[in-house]
């Protein structure tokens, strides 16, 4: 039973994570050549991805919760001692706790990269519209 709700979890948790990046945010973009809708879209995954990384824990967490929920269910059939129950929950608690703790971590370096990504978008995008009207005001001038 624990086996097959830590696979469930897993299942669980990896669906959430993908959940995180929208997928055109996953694509090949020249960011030299793109158009500015192309960097506008760009900054708008960025920042929907940020949000939901920001987002992502509370509901992490609680795909951890309902597999130790299950687990515990489980364990305390009168059938199993309870320093077996004891040991089995004490060692879920503690894959959990890891899990968070680099979860977490990981996910703060995603936020910081999303962010510092988005910004360096969005002097493209800046630099991309003054070009474009400097060559509008030499077309102008000619």
């Amino acid at each position: 039973m624990a086996t097959r709700a830590a696979i469930e979890t897993n299942a669980a948790t990896e669906k959430l994570s993908d959940e995180i990046e929208p997928l055109a945010l996953s694509r090949e973009i020249n960011l030299a050549t793109a158009s500015r809708s192309d960097l506008e879209a760009l900054r708008r995954d960025l920042k929907t991805a940020d949000d939901n990384a920001t987002t992502f824990m509370p509901r992490y967490i609680a795909v951890f919760k309902a597999e130790r929920d299950k687990v515990e269910n489980y364990a305390l059939a009168p059938h199993i001692g309870k320093n077996i129950v004891s040991g089995l929950l004490d060692g879920v608690d503690r894959r959990h706790a890891k899990t968070t703790d680099l979860t977490s971590r990981m996910l703060l370096a995603r936020v910081e990269f999303y962010r510092a990504y988005e910004k360096y978008v969005a002097v493209g995008a800046i630099t991309a519209r003054r070009m474009a009207a400097a060559r509008h005001r030499q077309i102008i001038l000619f």
